[in-house]
């Protein structure tokens, strides 16, 4: 498929006479400093929802900031829990951050800054394949000097971070240099030959394109990782209860509260001093159901701020539901088992699985987290019916606690509550010590008596 470029707007150029500098003397001088800027860890991280990204068409009044590039206006692209999707539609499309306002020059820069923020860019990408691009002029008053900088080959998933060596191409013919549209050279050339192309090398905007259906999760951009979805919700300040063994009924009649969720003639759960004991003997599962069902949209909130600590075994978390306006019944949980080491804590990547089919989805299938969340929400109304966790006989577990919705439950003995020291005594008495000033007072009548009896005598 023929690539469709976009251009940075508003540079307005005129035509003079121009005369081509030498590029040699640069080449050295820029590779020196691009190999002293390798990539690495940004040190902040901007999160660009839907919301952040102005819609196509571009003009001057939308370029400053995430848009769509180019003069459609289909929607083309969203941002979804799992990244920035681009070419929705099945038509090409280009996401950018502009950095300059509509009509007014880009950021000057010189070439080896450039190829260093090039060269310590880079772009993950989950699904499909995209071109990184940034805009660039090469002189401020030659018409013409302007156009696109992309690698001459899409990255694919997983990270991608360019090399001086790459080989890149330009939307467009520099005159009076060897820069042909779409013909690939060293990125470390092309932006030799810009630098010493015109009066002033500058760089307006960076983004991707995509031909088809691609996810991006991030791009990080001088020293910034600029990551599609929403800010992650920080977990709670937890507030702790604990969980005796009286309270958990061997079975779930009524279902409100915690109680085994198998019908085991002999319990299969025990409260020790280092948490909560199940699978002894038996499958179990120990749920705390809730005495209202949780009518939400906020799946993602719940799981993802709950965690579960294993002090030894496996265990898997539940979350038993109602889907849809049939109130179809499910678990949800971790297609894999929290241990002591692994597993205690969520993310919209990992893989869980439903007991039951719903929703269109099938049973005991792994999937990401997020998918299933999506499907569900998608169905209709959620109705969470309890949380817990599950362990089985061929790996018995103890769990010293569990947290949810901003509740810690411990299965531990609660700590004594702190009491004040008693006071000392001395003597049957109790006799509370004098004061300074009361030893003195004391000290100045015995004085006063002995003086008396003198007189006296």
């Amino acid at each position: 498929m023929q690539q469709v470029q976009y251009y940075p707007k508003g540079f307005h150029m005129k035509r003079p006479s121009f005369a081509l500098p030498a590029a040699a003397a640069a080449t050295a001088l820029i590779m020196t400093a691009a190999m002293a800027l390798p990539a690495s860890a940004a040190s902040s991280t901007d999160y660009v929802v839907a919301g952040d990204i102005a819609p196509g068409p571009e003009t001057d009044a939308t370029y400053l900031g995430w848009h769509e590039g180019g003069s459609g206006t289909d929607v083309r692209h969203d941002v979804r829990w799992d990244g920035l999707h681009i070419a929705t539609s099945g038509t090409p499309s280009q996401i950018i951050n502009g950095l300059v306002a509509g009509g007014t020059l880009g950021l000057p820069t010189d070439g080896a800054e450039l190829l260093g923020l090039i060269t310590s860019s880079s772009v993950t990408v989950s699904q499909g394949s995209v071109t990184l691009q940034v805009a660039f002029t090469a002189d401020d008053s030659i018409t013409g000097y302007w156009g696109t900088l992309r690698p001459a080959a899409a990255y694919g998933v997983g990270t991608s971070t360019p090399s001086a060596t790459d080989s890149w191409v330009s939307s467009k013919t520099i005159t009076g240099t060897s820069i042909v549209q779409d013909v690939p050279q060293s990125l470390q050339d092309i932006v030799t030959e810009l630098a010493a192309a015109g009066d002033q090398l500058r760089y307006s905007a960076f983004g991707v394109w995509a031909g088809t259906h691609s996810v991006v999760e991030q791009i990080t951009w001088a020293d910034v990782e600029y990551r599609f979805t929403a800010q992650p919700l920080a977990a709670p300040a937890a507030t702790d209860r604990w969980v005796l063994e009286s309270e958990i009924r061997p079975n779930a009649t009524p279902y409100a509260g915690w109680h085994e969720g198998y019908p085991n003639a002999t319990p299969a759960y025990d409260v020790i001093s280092t948490g909560l004991s199940f699978g002894n003997g038996a499958n179990s599962q120990i749920i705390n159901g809730l005495a209202t069902p949780l009518t939400t949209l906020e799946l993602e909130r719940l799981i993802t701020t709950a965690s579960v600590t294993v002090v030894s075994g496996e265990a898997f978390f539940q979350v038993p539901l109602f889907v849809g306006p049939t109130d179809e019944f499910t678990t949800l949980r971790p297609a894999n088992a929290a241990t002591p080491s692994a597993n205690s804590t969520f993310s919209l990547f990992s893989q869980w699985v439903l007991s039951r089919p719903v929703a269109g989805l099938p049973a005991n299938t792994p999937m990401r987290l997020g998918d299933i969340i999506d499907a569900l929400e998608a169905a209709g109304e959620v109705d969470v019916l309890a949380f817990g966790v599950l362990a089985q006989a061929t790996a018995p577990a103890v769990v010293a606690n569990l947290e949810w919705d901003g509740v810690r439950y411990n299965f531990t003995a609660q700590p004594a509550a702190a009491t004040p020291p008693a006071l000392a005594a001395t003597g049957t008495d109790g006799i509370v010590p004098l004061s300074i000033a009361g030893l003195l007072l004391l000290a100045g009548v015995a004085l006063v008596t002995v003086r008396i009896r003198r007189s006296k005598a």
